[in-house]
C-alpha cells in the first residue's frame, strides 16, 4: 500500500498543476537619432497585418543625447509565430510617420538587413520554442 501511494503522489505533478512554458525575447536596438522615443513591438500575424507597427505587447523607451542603442525584454512570450518591428518616434506624435509607403522616421524589423518596406509577415517571422536574442538595427 504505501509503494501505491508513493507512486500516486510521483504522478501528481503530471496531472495539470504544470506550469505553461513560456520564453523570453531580448535584444539590442540601435538608436538613429539624439531624440525621439523608441517604440518596440511583439506582433503576430493577426496584428501585424492590422498595424506593422503594433503588437500583442509593446515597449517604449525615451531617449537622450548619452544613449546610442535601447535594451528590450519581453517576458512570458508563449510559443507561436511572432515578429518585430519599432520605430523612433523623432517627431513626438506617437506614430509612425510615412507618405504612402516611404518612412519619414527611422524603422527596423526582425532580420530587417533582408526586407524592404513594408514587409510580410512571412518574411521576419520566427517560431519560438526557446529563449531569443535578437538585435535590430535601425535604418531611414
Amino acid at each position: 500500500m504505501a509503494k501505491f501511494v508513493i507512486f500516486l503522489i510521483m504522478l501528481l505533478p503530471l496531472t495539470g498543476f504544470s506550469q505553461d512554458e513560456t520564453y523570453t525575447i531580448t535584444g539590442r536596438v540601435n538608436v538613429f537619432a539624439r531624440e525621439g522615443d523608441v517604440h518596440v513591438f511583439l506582433a503576430t500575424n493577426e496584428t501585424f497585418n492590422t498595424n506593422r507597427f503594433s503588437g500583442v505587447d509593446t515597449l517604449v523607451f525615451p531617449v537622450n543625447m548619452n544613449k546610442t542603442s535601447i535594451e528590450y525584454t519581453f517576458e512570458k512570450v508563449p510559443p507561436g509565430k511572432y515578429a518585430l518591428s519599432c520605430y523612433q518616434d523623432v517627431n513626438g506624435n506617437n506614430k509612425f510617420d510615412k507618405f504612402l509607403f516611404l518612412p519619414f522616421e527611422p524603422w527596423a524589423f526582425t532580420f530587417s538587413n533582408e526586407v524592404t518596406f513594408p514587409p510580410k509577415f512571412e518574411d521576419i517571422s520566427f517560431d519560438i520554442m526557446f529563449d531569443y536574442r535578437i538585435n535590430m538595427q535601425m535604418g531611414k
